[in-house]
């Protein structure tokens, strides 16, 4: 950059209102309003949005002009401001509009957590370790360099953005001495920064056009030429509608930036701020109309919101705690929250994210919360060694002393007639509902982290700092020690049937235990200690809380289902009574709300080991009745351990059943949906009945089987081998041919819709097309690395193959190749048309399934957010997709909301989701509470 000399007492003289534009978050409210101060005491006019803004603006055209306005962005920089989606819109706005940006730091930050446009430049430290005055001095002095310039080019940009808006009216242009400067002003944007942008340009060539006669446009367009911008005498000679398409694709990369911010943020564990962040994309694209028929701006538009829509499972965040919240905890009827913080308040809180009171421990912090079991108290423990009881009103009642050291844990007897708190003095202490002393009982050495009272409320645990978990009886003998050999166990839980205990350990695991004490499972999938753990009411799920910044559920047999990323450490976790609705308490002062099911996805764990076969049955109607596309289906899936799964199409299991000694590679069923066909590594395919019992055993190849497929009439099979031959059987297991030809092993078949074409790809990539008595084209070299699926479209025209080079082809009867779709990363396992043949389906190891329209043409791009996707099926009415991945699990997907205007859809439906956080929360600012103004308030979309 070029300095200019800095005329203090001409810049007091020329103080503009909005000089300096302030971007902050929020929560770093405090800092901003010192620096406000600081500014306004030095001469300085500053735009900050608490004051600036009437109530009745559009809030987002006010931060546009404000952001114009300035000559000057200051960035206050700290982890909320980075998390904050407006945040990042007023930086990308400051850069579309070519400002000077100056990046602060008031709180520690990552650079490699900023954007690239401030992780650049020098960043001016005002932390609390930092003299505030010395870096107020070099803050000024950087606003100051070249400060003609740049005021230049703010009100340039203002008179420029003013045309534009005016459709170019050319009464809006330069004149005289005004466009005189403005061209000198051009030519000292090779030199210094900010540079011009493509609208100052476009503006003041304009602006020249329309005075100058035709010498003197040569005498100016030669000036320019010598000041070293050659480029704009190109675009002055008649191409000036280039600077202003350059502008138009500033915006536009500017929008595709918000998606891939929302893409940073998901992959970096935060899917909260991406669904924000991608609402914001999904509603500039909206506003924006010459982008809308964009189809790439449309696809990354549509995959942002399709990342965050299937896979989000925060509802809410309720803040208002100024420290870490170290308990939260359901009221017995479900309508309301309780947190306490160790800003020593408790608060109550409704469950659409509404603060319904506060009550305040005199700034001791709080330690834990929890409610009676009739609803009628709340019990709180307290770092000073104290426990107090509330009425359920937040009317103070007692104040429990007795214990001398922090008071960890209380909970309530299942009658509410006993209170039980633990602390690190030792000792357990038992108090009635009035607040008086029942009993005190010692038995270990060290803190005791957490109690949990058994549903007959007999015995109660403790979780105890010395690795030991304690089976008390009521009357204070203990019954039974267990060493867990965990480390330190921080969290203990009975079952709702009483029968096992879950613990919480330091050494990073959950661990099951009977009752009796013998260990049942040790869950490993944190990667920290583990804070809390609880069972759902139904006994049917465990939530753990851990330091790891997550939140795992898991089966009550140990399965690890969902994890919930985004927080920052975990304290404390409690299940709903009756809905299947979690909250956390974290140390980043919040409580969030979690929904355990996405209405628009369904994880399921097939196995251990890769799951590799999927298969919807065909709609199969009550007898008497035709079937339809909403009649009653189920799945099948198999994978490496040889047993094959069959499944409602909710996801609930039927049954399990042993079929292989090998891998299931494929599953399929007949065309009436009366049986199944498998075909495995142990060289043999097999039929079964719908119910899952065996037909018939097919053998005959000399290798695995790869791929098994019915003809249209469901009187034949077709099964392809590692044997390098395609076989035809009938339904009693005989084989009625043998297609040799293949030089490899042959990976997959199909069957035309007419039962007349059989198709069969191998491991070399080879396609072949065969009638019953041969091929029917010679055979084609259709892909490197192997055709791992194929599939033919309903009126059978046009097959689809996948290959390991990553690419989908689509090829005609004649095997004549249509088009080739290059989407993925890596190899593609599975390809499949929906019933109706108007999509295509396919299923790569880089974790994506991509959904086409029958043209080829991408429609959407569904992320698995875990592994490899092996295979794709459709369900009968074509809504939802069943697709199983390498780390065994089975994902569902409901397909409704992209496969008509998929972005109206999603934007729709993510805006019903966070509905009670953009409604309740007092920190969200006036643009994001307006992203959703025009959601419905309804959701009509089923689970799939």
């Amino acid at each position: 950059m070029v300095s200019a000399e800095i005329n203090t007492e001409a810049i007091a003289s020329t103080v503009r209102e909005n000089e300096i534009f302030v971007s902050y978050c929020r929560r770093d409210k405090e800092f901003v309003q010192r620096l406000t101060a600081a500014f306004r005491a030095h001469n300085r006019g500053v735009w900050v949005d608490w004051e600036d803004i009437p109530p009745s603006s559009d809030w987002r055209a006010e931060i546009a002009a404000g952001v114009e306005g300035a000559d000057a962005i200051v960035f206050v920089l700290s982890p909320d401001w980075i998390a904050s989606r407006e945040c990042n819109i007023e930086l990308e706005l400051a850069i579309a509009c070519g400002k000077r940006l100056l990046p602060i730091v008031c709180k520690d930050v990552q650079y490699n957590q900023v954007h690239p446009a401030l992780a650049s430049i020098n960043w001016i430290f005002f932390r609390d370790t930092e003299d505030f005055d010395t870096a107020l001095q070099n803050l000024l002095a950087a606003i100051d360099t070249d400060l003609g310039y740049v005021r230049s080019h703010t009100r340039l940009l203002e008179k420029a953005i003013e045309w534009d808006k005016h459709e170019r009216d050319a009464s809006f242009l330069l004149r005289g001495t005004d466009l005189k400067k403005a061209e000198e002003w051009l030519l000292q944007g090779a030199k210094l920064d900010p540079k011009p942008t493509p609208l100052h340009t476009q503006f003041i060539l304009e602006s020249s056009s329309g005075e100058a006669t035709r010498q003197q446009k040569e005498i100016h367009r030669q000036r320019i030429a010598l000041g070293g911008i050659s480029l704009l005498l190109v675009i002055a000679t008649g191409l000036g509608l280039a600077a202003y398409d350059q502008h138009r694709k500033a915006r536009r990369e500017s929008l595709i930036s918000v998606t891939r911010t929302s893409e940073a943020m998901f992959t970096s564990g935060r899917p909260f701020e991406a669904l924000m962040t991608a609402l914001h994309a999904g509603d500039r694209l909206r506003h924006t109309r010459w982008l809308r028929n964009d189809a790439e701006v449309r696809a990354e538009v549509t995959t942002a919101l399709l990342r965050t829509t299937y896979w989000i499972h925060e509802r809410n965040r309720l803040q208002d705690h100024a420290d870490i919240v170290r308990g939260v905890e359901w009221s017995p009827d479900g309508q309301a929250i309780a947190s306490v913080s160790e800003d020593g308040t408790v608060k109550v809180w409704q469950v659409d994210g509404t603060l319904l009171f506060t009550m305040s421990q005199g700034g001791v912090p709080l330690l834990d919360v929890t409610f009676s079991p009739d609803g009628q108290l709340i019990a709180t423990a307290a770092q000073n060694g104290t426990v107090k009881l509330w009425n359920r009103d937040g009317v103070s009642l007692h104040t429990l002393r007795g214990h001398t050291k922090a008071v960890y844990s209380v909970e309530f007897s299942p009658d509410s007639q006993t209170l039980v708190s633990t602390s690190g003095d030792g000792t357990v202490r038992l108090w009635n509902p009035e607040g008086q002393a029942i009993a005190t009982y010692t038995g270990n050495n060290g803190i005791i982290w957490d109690v949990s009272f058994s549903p007959d409320g007999q015995t109660f645990a403790t979780a105890n700092g010395n690795g030991t978990v304690n089976l008390w009886s009521r009357s204070g003998q203990i019954l039974k020690t267990i060493p867990t050999d965990g480390g330190i166990v921080f969290g203990v839980q009975f079952s709702p049937d009483g029968q096992q205990l879950a613990t919480a350990h330091s050494d990073n695991t959950v661990r099951l235990w009977r009752r009796t004490g013998e260990a049942i499972a040790t869950l490993r999938q944190h990667s920290d200690h583990v804070r809390s753990v609880k069972f759902s009411p139904d006994g049917q799920l465990i939530a753990s809380a851990s330091d790891d910044q997550t939140v795992q559920l898991w089966r009550q047999d140990g399965t690890p289902l969902v994890t919930l990323p985004g927080h920052s450490s975990v304290t404390d976790v409690s299940f709903h009574p009756t809905q299947p609705l979690l909250v956390s308490g974290t140390y980043s002062h919040n409580v969030r709300l979690w929904e355990i099911h996405n209405p628009l996805t369904r994880t399921i764990y097939e196995q251990r080991g890769a799951a590799l076969a999927a298969s919807f049955s065909p709609a199969i109607a009550p007898q008497g009745s035709a079937p339809t596309p909403t009649a009653t289906s189920i799945f099948v899936t198999g994978g490496d351990g040889g047993s094959l799964q069959l499944w409602r199409q909710d996801g609930t299991l039927i049954q399990t059943v042993a079929a292989h000694s090998g891998s299931i590679w494929e599953a399929s069923f007949s065309p009436d949906g009366a049986a199944i066909a498998t075909a495995s590594e142990d060289q043999t395919a097999k039929l079964w009945s719908r119910e899952g019992q065996l037909l018939q055993t097919l053998r005959g190849h000399r290798g695995a089987v790869y791929s098994v497929a019915f003809s249209p009439d469901g009187q034949t099979l077709l099964t392809a081998g590692g044997d390098r031959t395609v076989r035809l059987w009938n339904l009693q297991g005989q084989s009625i041919n043998v297609f040799a030809g293949h030089s490899s092993a042959v990976y997959s078949v199909a069957t035309s819709p007419d039962g007349q074409i059989y198709a069969s790809g191998d491991m070399d990539g080879t396609l072949m097309l065969w009638h019953q008595n041969g091929m029917v084209v010679p055979a084609l070299d259709a892909h490197q690395h192997g055709i791992f699926s194929l599939s033919f479209a309903p009126e059978g025209r046009i097959l689809a193959s996948g290959g390991g080079d990553g690419s989908v082809k689509l090829w005609d009867d004649r095997g004549r190749l249509v088009a080739t779709l290059n989407e993925h990363d890596k190899t593609i396992n599975s390809v499949q048309f929906s019933p109706d043949g108007q999509f295509l389906a396919s299923a790569s190891e880089d974790g994506t399934v991509i959904l086409w329209t029958r043209e080829g043409t991408r429609l959407a791009r569904l992320e698995a957010y875990r592994h490899g996707i092996t295979s794709v099926s459709f369900s009968p009415d074509g809504k939802t997709l069943v697709a199983p991945s390498l780390d065994g699990m089975v994902t569902l997907w409901n397909l409704e909301p992209i496969q008509t205007q998929p972005i109206e859809q999603l934007m729709t439906l993510g805006c019903q989701w966070i509905q009670s956080y953009l409604q309740t929360n007092a920190f969200l600012s006036d643009g994001d509470r307006a992203v959703c103004g025009f959601a419905p308030t309804t959701n009509t979309l089923a689970s799939p």
